[in-house]
């Protein structure tokens, strides 16, 4: 036997050289029989595996016939004292006859249709096989004079059965099955199959593959699919698409293999079998196992927590990463037990083993000791390891034990220092000059250091501890006293006291208290801490001065000079605590009238008991001073929004506008307020005070009797917006109005399906204007109503623009004002829009403000149903950020709600910020509404938004606003 090389595009083939019907008389063998066997079936290679078959060539010429390697494994099957050449040789001279039957019926061209050849070995001792030959069909004219086929071999007495067993998995098996033609022709199909793609069997078989196959679908190259049996020895594994009947997209995985023909040389005779797994449920419970397994990892990752597992049954342990990040080694260092147990420090390895030992005794329910742990600079480190058993032998041994480790070490060092502190503390309380007092809810006290007996008419300390604090108490504590601690009680606020007390000689003394309260765990005030000085001299003293020189002689209130003072100090703490105040003037209208009709006198009444008035209203941290004539000053310091000032002032106006009993009459007066903030309207006292003054004015040009904060308005901004207000009407017919694109995307797939229009002006002077610096100005003159009905047309023709090509088109929504609600036919106008553009009314949404439903009029209802009933979809913008009231959402033909970007920003920050996202979303979901996220900047944000169920986002992560051009540029 001779062996030579082939085509490197084809396997390597082995070579004999057939021998005569005479040299295979001569080799035949006492121990070997092979025999021709009859057969008339000619399919049984086709349900043939392509792994169990053989390939070989014969060149008519010079009778070489070669085979491909697979041929061998038929010999090696057989025991090692069989002859195996010999073997081959005489299953070579029996082909003879029959190889040189075909060649002669192919020169004389009789057809290309033989009988395939069966060959029987039978050896003793030896279970019998077959190997079956096939020629295939028009090899002789495909390869010039070379006859081309296959070989198969299976045991004798197995054949049938295996047949048998095949066509029953073919039939009955619970994946699709389908044999299929080289030319992509379904020769024939299982019910799994058919059921699959929704058709019958004969439906299927005679269709070709690309018929339900989406186009691009690897299936449908047959360069690559060639490839992919090529390398993978006639078997390859595909994912694949199927159309079913109805028309949607099948996911599956397809297993291939060629179970007959050559796919170097494919024709009719090329058969391949595929089996068809659906992926459809394997796809969503991949994805709900994956998202799960992230929230896991998640959960954990945020928690710092090592997990360690230990398993007798697999003869191993699992160390978490974080674990080996804790104990400050490597994976491959955590070999044993005692690996671990040569790291804790000596002094901890008692308690350590002893808790392990109660454990797995039974007396504990779980393991768990803090203990150090040596790092690999020498240091120790405190961690928290926590164990339980989860199975034991029958002998009550454990199997299996789970646990986690914690790095305390941050804690560990905490609880030290605080202990140390806490005797530090405990000696400066005991030797601190200042009295310190604690009481319980009960107003018992509790703790009292020794410095407390000038301030308990001279009583040990230890004598009241326990004892109840009350008005008649022997200690003689002021009444303000006990109130104010029943406050901080109360209101858990902190709070300073400065009051009179009687000393241990019975003099009256002053003292200034800071009370403190202390929280519980539970988040409730549980004790509060007093901390009390004698300031006796520094009150007298104080007093001596203010009254020379900051009281204001006839109110007996501060007076300019007091107030500037004291400005300058509020001032320089506002700055360094980075907080607000506001500055209030004050000034009674036409006080000079009092003073003209009753005298001075009567208007010196007046302004006292005005003084007093408003001192009521005014908080303990506001300062009030009287800066001459009727002109009064105050500070409201710890105010976070205009909001708190606004009702300070209203309060100040009511109590002045109550009627003054003088000279045996009432008299009605009113006054007039101005008001600068810190820092908005100024950072200086000169600043303030203008401006402050400046908005005082305003009030009284305003009609008196009101308050009013000072604006830019006032000055520079009035200008503007004249010059706006002038200009916006000229806007439309000068062409400076552009709109601006912001995608808007679905949140599942990332596919943009739309965007919102936002108006800029380009102003010649001003550059680009943001439409919060017109849009109030035209809405005040009236041009809304032009500006609004250029947006709708230009939206509406960008829409046509846009989709006139598409499949699926993109939805703009655009703003729409409650101006244009109450001037004019909105609904007609926007119906002529839609006409003169062609623009479907399904490509546009309007969005409004929760205000416009608030004031529940008849007719924005009607114009809302004509919009709908016309095609378009209503938005509500801004969901959340108005004077809500769900009551609308059911009134109103509301489509989609548009959650304000203030809430997505407060996601992750806190818990409240996400339960009140997924709130919106819940709401919009149970009313049929769909939910959009504006202001979405993180893919964290678009994720947990996605998890919500909201549909839709839009924000800075996604685009920003820009140009048409530029959107069609990058969108």
């Amino acid at each position: 036997m001779s062996v030579k090389t082939a085509n490197t595009s084809r396997p390597a083939l082995k070579r004999w050289d057939v021998p005569s019907a005479k040299a295979f008389d001569e080799t035949q063998h006492a121990d070997i029989l092979i025999q021709a066997i009859a057969d008339d079936r000619t399919d049984q290679i086709l349900y043939r595996s392509a792994t169990s078959l053989a390939y070989w060539s014969y060149d008519l010429a010079t009778g070489d016939l070669w085979w491909s390697a697979e041929f061998d494994r038929f010999f090696n099957q057989l025991p090692e004292r069989v002859d195996r050449q010999h073997v081959r040789a005489a299953v070579s001279a029996a082909l003879a006859p029959w190889l040189q039957k075909i060649a002669f019926r192919s020169l004389e061209a009789h057809g290309d249709q033989w009988q395939e050849l069966k060959l029987q070995i039978r050896m003793p001792d030896i279970f019998g096989k077959i190997i079956q030959f096939q020629c295939h069909k028009g090899g002789h004219r495909c390869h010039l004079g070379i006859l081309t086929g296959i070989a198969c071999e299976y045991e004798l007495d197995s054949v049938d059965q295996r047949e048998r067993l095949f066509r029953e998995a073919f039939e009955n098996g619970p994946f699709g099955a389908a044999l299929i033609g080289s030319d992509g022709l379904y020769l024939k199909v299982n019910e799994a199959f058919a059921r699959l793609l929704g058709y019958t069997r004969e439906e299927l078989s005679g269709r070709y593959a690309h018929e339900i196959t989406p186009a691009g679908d690897i299936s449908l190259d047959r360069e690559a699919m060639r490839a992919l049996l090529l390398a993978g020895n006639g078997r390859t594994t595909i994912s694949k698409e199927y159309f079913h009947r109805d028309g949607h997209l099948i996911d599956t995985r397809v297993e291939i293999a060629i179970i007959s023909g050559d796919l170097t040389r494919p024709d009719e005779t090329l058969c391949l079998l595929a089996f068809v797994q659906d992926l459809t449920e394997l796809r969503n419970a991949q994805a709900e196992l994956s998202t799960s397994q992230i929230r896991s990892e998640l959960a954990l990752e945020s928690t710092g927590i090592g997990i360690w597992e230990w398993n007798s049954n697999q003869n191993g342990a699992f160390y978490s990463p974080r674990t080996c990040e804790i104990l400050d080694v490597e994976l491959k260092e955590l070999f044993s037990d005692e690996s671990l147990l040569a790291s804790i420090h000596p002094d901890d390895i008692k308690d350590y083993v002893e808790s392990r030992m109660q454990h797995t005794n039974g007396d504990t329910p779980l393991h768990r000791a803090e203990i150090r742990i040596r790092q690999r600079n020498g240091s120790y480190k405190w961690v928290e390891d926590i164990g339980k058993i989860l199975e034991r032998d029958e002998q009550g041994r454990p199997l299996r034990v789970v646990g986690t480790l914690l790095d305390i070490h941050d804690r560990k060092a905490m609880e030290e220092t605080l202990k140390r502190q806490s005797c530090e503390i405990a000696s400066l309380v005991e030797h601190s000059p200042d009295g310190m007092i604690r009481y319980d809810c009960e107003l018992r006290r509790l703790h009292a250091n020794p410095a407390m007996r000038r301030f308990l008419r001279g009583i040990d300390p230890k004598d009241v501890i326990g004892l109840p604090a009350t008005e008649d108490d022997i200690t003689g504590i002021p009444t303000d006293y006990l109130d104010t601690l029943r406050s901080v009680l109360r209101t858990g606020q902190e709070a300073d006291l400065e009051t009179s007390y009687i000393s241990s000689s019975g003099s009256h003394n002053w003292l200034h208290a800071h009370f403190t309260p202390e929280i519980n765990a539970d988040g409730k005030v549980s004790t509060v801490l007093v901390v009390m000085r004698d300031i006796t001299e520094a009150v007298s003293h104080r007093e001596d001065i203010e009254k020379l020189a900051y009281r204001d002689s006839l109110t007996g209130l501060p007076n300019r000079a007091w107030f500037n003072r004291v400005f300058e100090t509020t001032l320089a703490d506002a700055e360094a605590k980075n907080v607000q105040f506001a500055l209030v003037i004050l000034d009674l209208d036409n006080f000079k009238d009092v003073n003209d009709t009753l005298g001075h006198a009567a208007g010196d009444q007046l302004l006292c008991e005005v003084a007093q008035r408003l001192s009521v209203e005014l908080r303990q941290s506001d300062t009030f001073a009287r800066l001459g004539g009727d002109e009064f000053a105050i500070f409201l310091q710890n105010v976070g929004h205009r909001q708190n000032v606004s009702e300070i002032t209203n309060r100040l106006l009511a109590a002045i506008a109550r009627p003054f009993h003088m000279e045996g009459r009432d008299m009605l007066v009113s006054g007039s307020l101005g008001i600068a903030c810190y820092p908005d309207d100024g950072a200086s006292p000169r600043d303030l005070f203008a401006h402050a003054d400046a908005a005082l004015y305003e009030a009284k040009a305003r009609g008196r009797n009101n308050f009013q904060y000072y604006d830019e308005a006032l000055t520079a901004r009035a200008r503007l917006r004249v010059n706006l207000g002038n200009a916006s009407h000229s806007a439309c017919t000068n062409k400076e109005l552009e709109l601006y694109y912001q995608p808007k995307v679905d949140l599942s797939s990332g596919e943009i399906i739309g965007a919102e229009a936002l108006l800029r002006w380009r102003h010649p002077e001003l550059g680009l204007l943001m439409p919060d610096s017109f849009i109030p100005i035209a809405e005040e003159n009236g041009t809304i109503v032009e500006i609004g009905d250029w947006v709708i047309r230009t939206a509406a023709q960008t829409a046509v623009d846009w989709n006139s090509k598409r499949v699926k088109p993109l939805k703009i929504a655009v703003n729409l004002s409650p101006r244009q609600f109450k001037q004019n036919d909105l609904a007609k106008q926007i119906e002529i829009a839609l006409t003169q553009t062609s623009c479907r009314a399904e490509w546009l949404e309007c969005e409004i403000t929760e205000s416009l439903l608030l004031n529940d009029e008849s007719g924005v209802q009607t114009t809302l149903q004509k919009l709908r009933a016309m095609g378009l979809s209503v938005a509500i913008d801004d969901f959340g950020t108005g004077h809500s009231a769900l009551a609308y959402l059911s009134r109103f033909p509301i489509d989609v709600l548009k959650i304000d970007r203030s809430f997505i920003a407060q996601m992750g920050k806190n818990d409240r910020g996400t339960e009140l996202v997924k709130a919106f979303t819940s709401i919009a979901d149970a009313l049929g509404m769909t939910t959009v996220a504006e202001g979405i900047e993180t893919n964290e944000q678009a994720a947990s938004l996605n998890g919500f169920g909201c549909k839709i986002g839009q924000g800075y992560l996604f685009g920003k606003p820009v140009a048409l051009h530029d959107f069609a540029k990058h969108f």
